[in-house]
Formats: structure tokens, sequence, C-alpha cells
């Protein structure tokens, strides 16, 4: 490296810039991750909280009321998601339909080699949409 102090200072500037970027993406990442860990591993959770929040906000409710709507929304919770399950399920079934359509003549215009990888894909595609 050159001697020139001006080269040492931009360097260093260089490094802290580098160093601020990588730790301010790690502190985003970081946050995110906390902030919407309940609404990607538990949504009907995620939802029934906003739900009472929104409520409590709107009709001022007192933390007893609050206590007694919440314990409303658990004791309909399963049977809730029972229902949103196999309506989205019904629902769903035209678009699942044109999917394999697409899907089929995707494949039919890759090379073997392409053609295995999609189906991984669509495979991967299927695991993540069927997730409860």
């Amino acid at each position: 490296m050159s001697s020139d102090p001006r080269v040492k200072g931009y360097a260093a500037l260089a490094a802290a810039f580098v160093l601020g970027v990588a730790a301010g993406g790690g502190a985003a990442y970081g946050f995110a991750q906390q902030r919407y860990a309940r609404f990607l591993g538990e949504r009907p959770a995620f939802w029934e909280s906003r739900r009472i929040g929104a409520l409590s906000r709107r009709l001022d409710l007192d933390s007893a009321q609050r206590d007694r709507v919440r314990v409303v929304m658990e004791k309909h919770a399963g049977e809730r998601r029972r229902i949103e399950r196999e309506m989205l399920e019904r629902c769903g079934e035209p678009l699942r339909a044109e999917q394999v359509e697409i899907d089929a003549e995707v494949r039919a215009v890759l090379r073997p080699e392409q053609a295995a990888r999609f189906d991984e894909m669509a495979k991967r595609r299927e695991r993540f949409l069927r997730q409860p």
C-alpha cells in the first residue's frame, strides 16, 4: 500500500463505510426478523392480536375487556382456521389447475437437465404453499 497519508485516509474511510453498511444491514435484518417473526411463524395469532388491538383502540376497551375479548378469540381460533383453510382449498382449485397447465407448457420448452431442476422448484413451491 502507498505511504501517502491521503490514500490511507481514504482506505480507512472506505473501511468504516463498509463496516457501517454491514452493521446497519445486520441490525435491520435482525429487527425485521424479530418484528415479523409472529407474522411469518404464527399468522393466526398475529391477526388475532392485531384485531384485538384495533378493537381496543376504536372501542376504548379497558384491560379486563381486552382479556375477555382475547378469550373469545382464542375460543374460536381453531374453528376459524379450519374454515379459512377449507375455503382456501376449495377456492384455490382453479388456480392450482391453471398452474399445472402452465408448468406443463414451461416444462416442454426446457432441456432435460433444466426440466429436472424445474421439477424440484415446483416441488418446493408446492411444499411452501401447502404449509399450514
